[in-house]
């Protein structure tokens, strides 16, 4: 990728179009197999179809990895470097999630779940290292994010590490995230089609351009900090499931996105 955004787009659009985010293609005939309830349930969502691969043209190949209906890992590569760039691993446990882990060379991290009542109310994270395929939990000083709800959905997440307290605030429409407020100032609003995300939600609502808790594909997505908005298209299988998609952003610069599911 050329820059640090444009990377942000492929790591993850859960491509959510890594995790997909105009009308041009929108099929209304089409139906959703994903929850439109609460956020609870949309972490268990599975899409209709298993998501094996997200390629760009840059180069950049992400690869999902399942066991059985478990997304249990994700790498990013790029082309002729020959190692990932970054990767994550997910451990559930009675099939609810469980620990992240995430590597981000040179840098690795952990996030660790808690529930009450099988709602999601805490997660705690630290620093972690990639050690001959495993990852190691280093002891250091974590921080913590509390989950606030409102009407079954996830209004606030609250951030608290040495001192600092920081937010996201969340904004719902149709079982989808439509603004993040943080505590910085930024916010980010999106706009989605009425066809299913090719990517399982797992863990909780992430700020990042493109990357939401949602059941639908972006469209639309518009980040006030990084002061870049970016306009979707999609194209379909005869399932409605995206296999390519088209990011444009509003100064010029076009990305373009490719799908494979496993059979």
């Amino acid at each position: 990728m050329k820059t640090r955004l444009k990377e942000k787009l492929v790591i993850g659009m859960l491509a959510f179009a890594m995790l997909g985010m105009a009308s041009c293609g929108k099929d209304e005939d089409k139906v959703t197999t994903s929850p439109d309830t609460n956020s609870m349930e949309l972490l268990s969502y599975m899409p209709p179809k298993k998501i094996k691969q997200v390629h760009d043209d840059d180069g950049y190949t992400e690869t999902f990895f399942w066991d059985g209906n478990l997304l249990v890992g994700r790498e990013l590569v790029h082309e002729g470097e020959g190692f990932a760039r970054y990767i994550e691993k997910y451990v559930y446990s009675n099939g609810r999630l469980d620990t992240v882990y995430k590597l981000e060379l040179p840098y690795g991290y952990y996030e660790k779940m808690f529930y009450e009542g099988g709602r999601l109310v805490k997660i705690k994270q630290g620093d972690a290292y990639f050690d001959d395929g495993f990852f190691v939990i280093k002891n250091s000083q974590e921080y913590e994010k509390e989950l606030v709800y409102k009407e079954g959905f996830v209004s606030e997440v609250r951030i608290r590490s040495e001192g600092f307290i920081g937010f996201r605030k969340y904004e719902w429409e149709d079982g989808n995230v439509v603004k993040v407020i943080s505590s910085s100032g930024c916010i980010d609003s999106m706009k989605y089609d009425s066809n299913p995300s090719p990517f399982p939600v797992v863990g909780t609502p992430i700020y990042d351009v493109g990357q939401s808790w949602c059941k639908n594909n972006p469209i639309k997505s518009i980040c006030t900090c990084e002061n870049v908005d970016y306009d979707i298209t999609y194209t379909y299988d005869s399932d409605g499931m995206p296999v390519s998609s088209v990011w444009v952003s509003s100064n010029g610069s076009v990305n373009r996105l490719t799908y494979t599911y496993y059979e």
